[in-house]
């Protein structure tokens, strides 16, 4: 009697692989099959939500804000109050006054308050970062929109 030896091999990537059938029985009924690849979604597809982290992130810094002591934050924090509530965020003035109240806060000595002074540095640099990646995503799809109507 002869035992049969068989070798076993290691199993491949192939062997783990979705492999789609490529026949279906038509025992009368009929089946629709779709196979959708994983898409990838991009900042440019997610710009309307980039754009409201915005004004949310500003929002929760100026809550931290009211919990600083500090007379400098007065004048950009008025700005800042009224930018957000005109929903003005992507403008070239909404950066510029998170530019000065980043300023501000890193001239500070947080003291007592240091969870509030990190959270409002946080989330204003967060505000600052998306709203200029809106304006640079914005940019770029009015620049490809005139370098296809100047090829036609």
């Amino acid at each position: 009697m002869r035992a049969d030896r068989t070798t076993a091999r290691a199993p491949t990537t192939e062997d783990h692989m979705f492999h789609p059938p490529n026949r279906f029985s038509a025992d009368g009924n009929h089946r629709i099959v779709h196979f959708f690849a994983d898409k990838q979604h991009g900042d440019h597809e997610r710009i309307e939500d980039i754009l409201a982290n915005v004004t949310r992130d500003a929002r929760e810094a100026l809550e931290a804000l009211h919990e600083l002591p500090f007379e400098r934050f007065v004048g950009w924090r008025h700005d800042l109050t009224k930018l957000v509530r005109n929903r003005t965020v992507l403008s070239g003035d909404f950066r510029n006054t998170v530019r000065r109240g980043l300023q501000d806060l890193a001239e500070m000595d947080p003291g007592m308050a240091e969870d509030e002074h990190s959270l409002a540095c946080r989330m204003l640099r967060g505000a600052l970062e998306n709203s200029l990646r809106v304006a640079d995503l914005l940019a770029a799809e009015s620049e490809i929109a005139k370098h296809r109507t100047r090829d036609i």
